[in-house]
């Protein structure tokens, strides 16, 4: 008789860890759209999305959306690719030569194009039943920055003379210029070419400039 107790107990314990591993039933008239963190819910995107999708999947029409805690039988998942880099452009907006040092504004175009999907799953088979272009890899977007460049060009000599030599020097007057020199060209301590060669990182886009497209393109949704 002493051993009732806990053998009860062990058939309890062992019920109860049955119930826990047994998955949640799925709800046939219910769906779920997992979003990033960008859109908090609540966000007009969420009422866009909810309004458009029944349209364009048949699946989720007279379907209720549900939240977090629920095992619906149907998933649409957002997807989105890192950004391709396909070109850069520059262009001096803002020239500065009186400056110490003299430097020049430039604005950098960096050109890219990345691929966004609206991912539908059927959660019973496990199947994807509907892919919804949102962002097209066909698609070109820019992305600008603006950066100061040092420019050390400096005023060529009308002639090569003793009056142009710096002190105790010996050989032509600037470093780059030589007496019968027909054409001269300032010297730039960066050049445009260099910084996006260092500075790729700096000039790519960045996920929040794709979140803010892909943002345009739910509210432009019809």
């Amino acid at each position: 008789m002493k051993l009732l107790p806990s053998i009860t107990l062990l058939f309890l314990l062992l019920f109860a860890t049955g119930a826990q591993a047994q998955p949640l039933r799925i709800k046939e008239n219910k769906y779920k759209i997992n979003l990033p963190e960008y859109w908090k819910h609540g966000n007009k995107v969420w009422r866009k999305l909810t309004e458009r999708l029944p349209q364009i999947c048949e699946e989720l029409v007279d379907k209720d959306l549900c939240g977090d805690d629920c095992n619906p039988r149907y998933t649409v998942d957002f997807y989105m690719t890192p950004p391709v880099v396909e070109d850069y452009n520059s262009y001096v907006i803002s020239p500065n030569p009186a400056g110490n040092p003299p430097t020049d504004t430039w604005e950098f175009v960096t050109y890219y194009h990345f691929e966004c999907y609206l991912l539908l799953y059927d959660n019973k088979t496990q199947e994807l039943l509907t892919k919804v272009i949102v962002v097209d890899s066909n698609e070109l977007w820019t992305v600008k920055n603006r950066v100061s460049l040092q420019n050390n060009a400096t005023t060529p000599p009308s002639a090569y003379s003793p009056r142009n030599l710096p002190v105790n020097a010996q050989g032509p007057p600037l470093a780059f210029y030589s007496p019968g020199t027909p054409n001269w060209s300032p010297q730039r301590t960066q050049t445009p070419f260099s910084y996006i060669n260092k500075n790729a990182n700096k000039l790519a886009p960045q996920e929040k400039d794709q979140l803010f497209i892909v943002d345009n393109k739910f509210k432009d949704l019809e």
